[in-house]
């Protein structure tokens, strides 16, 4: 459906988050049975809108399938994911819901979550938040500036248009709606780029929870540990056949990833630049002029000293203007990737080549970023972006559920005590040995004093044991 005008636009958004609203208050969308059928559904309408799509125009990029097959599967892991009826688990489940059950957690859905898609996922981007919010229970409102999105067009006859609306707008009218949204909307999914100056991420004292999805661009570390053995490149070690697999290895696999780029709509999941250990960078560069496209060049830079430029570089990417070369800035530790990452550019995600060591401190040092993929790049990441995470995208409260079949007279008795209860509490208290605990080879002093003893004793009793051998020895012989 599609809107056109200021306030028609606005009226018909709020017509829209209505109904909405009317049917999660009605309580359909928390029925087992209608989250199966909304999401097969769902899959079945998309599957069959993705192929005849695909088959239609043999030509279309090959990131495109990629993104539809990748969606399509995490819509079948939700389905999956639900449980089936006639299991133990829908029994429980339904127990649990009726709060007949003596404990447990009851995770109820929130309201009416409102979706913008984005140009750069044209199909990921309001696909898998839908089959989230249905899972969740929640209703949803799709909102699409035309040519940002690929939807069915049968979808809206074959998934419930009461629960889930898709409406068109124009592109001056989405920041009038996001910078008011209608009442009712209890969370937003809007790409960061698309959200109005005035509106900013909603905290603890507002009725919206914006979930802006970045779109700052994906690097990919390259650190010297990733080598055999981790040690610096020398020209002999250099043209060892291990150590130029390894090179050639991670060269094909960044150049794989960096050829699904399709224009300005680029998936957000692409990596756009490289942070690279100066002692691979001669051998990358190499192995990348074979593993790139003709087309492609690799633009080599020094990060330190030129921070500044490269970060304004960067910066202008988010307009999704991307480069038609591949940037690959050299630093002299990853220490200083990982600054340059949590205090000059935050990504969604990143792709870290390293040793497992590495990897770990890596991982560690960024745990601001939302995805981190160790020694290798999913095909669902780069498909996806940040919509790979689906479970990122629910929306619900959790409450913790205690009931008693009937009421117990007795209970009344629970809200007393008395000084001979309160003298059966008890706690367990840790008994160590007494003495000063140091540091001492990884353990406690006394572990170093009987390793020592140990020794002492031992050299001891060898000792006497050849010397008692020896003495015999000696007596037979005379």
């Amino acid at each position: 459906m599609a809107i056109q005008g200021s306030k028609e636009s606005c009226s018909s958004v709020r017509e829209a988050c209505n109904i909405a609203n009317g049917a999660f208050v009605e309580g359909r969308l928390d029925n087992l049975g209608f989250k199966h059928k909304q999401l097969y559904a769902l899959f079945d309408c998309l599957k069959v809108y993705g192929v005849q799509l695909l088959e239609s125009a043999p030509g279309m990029q090959p990131s495109l399938a990629l993104e539809l097959e990748t969606t399509l599967r995490s819509i079948s892991a939700a389905l999956d994911g639900l449980p089936k009826r006639r299991s133990r688990v829908f029994r429980d489940h339904q127990r649990l819901a009726d709060t007949r059950r003596n404990s447990g957690v009851r995770i109820r859905a929130m309201g009416v979550v409102m979706l913008v898609a984005d140009e750069a996922h044209p199909i990921a981007s309001w696909a898998i938040p839908l089959a989230q919010a249905i899972v969740d229970g929640n209703a949803c409102l799709i909102l699409a500036v035309q040519g940002s999105a690929l939807v069915p067009g049968l979808l809206e006859k074959r998934i419930d248009s009461d629960s889930y609306h898709v409406l068109t707008v124009e592109p001056k009218e989405m920041r009038t709606i996001l910078s008011a949204p209608p009442k009712g909307v209890v969370a937003v999914v809007v790409p960061r780029h698309v959200l109005p100056p005035a509106v900013t991420p909603a905290d603890g004292h507002h009725r919206f929870h914006f979930r802006p999805i970045t779109s700052s661009p994906v690097p990919i570390i390259i650190d010297q540990s990733v080598l055999p053995r981790g040690q610096p490149l020398s020209p002999e070690l250099e043209a060892e056949d291990h150590v130029l697999s390894s090179v050639t290895t991670i060269a094909q696999t960044v150049a794989s990833a960096f050829g699904l780029r399709h224009g300005e709509a680029e998936p957000l999941g692409n990596p756009i630049y490289l942070l690279v250990h100066e002692n691979v960078m001669q051998p990358l560069l190499r192995a990348l002029k074979v593993s790139l496209p003709t087309s492609t060049e690799a633009v080599a830079l020094p990060l330190l000293e030129n921070k500044q430029k490269i970060r304004t570089f960067l910066n202008g990417l988010e307009g999704r203007s991307k480069p038609s070369f591949l940037p690959i800035y050299s630093v002299r530790s990853i220490d200083m990737a990982i600054d340059f990452l949590l205090k000059d550019i935050t990504p969604p995600s990143a792709y870290v080549f390293s040793s497992p060591k590495f990897g770990a401190y890596t991982f560690n040092s960024l745990l601001p970023l939302e995805l981190l993929y160790i020694n290798h790049i999913p095909r669902d990441a780069l498909a996806l972006g940040p919509y790979a995470n689906r479970a990122s995208l629910s929306f619900t409260v959790k409450s913790k559920v205690a009931s008693v079949a009937r009421y117990d007279p007795g209970m009344a008795n629970l809200f007393e005590s008395s000084v001979d209860k309160v003298k059966t509490v008890m706690a367990w208290q840790d008994v160590q040995a007494t003495g000063h605990r140091i540091d001492f080879f990884g353990g406690s002093f006394l572990f170093a004093a009987c390793l020592t003893m140990s020794t002492l004793l031992g050299g001891v009793g060898y000792g006497m044991f050849r010397g008692g051998a020896k003495l015999i020895s000696a007596w037979n012989a005379s």
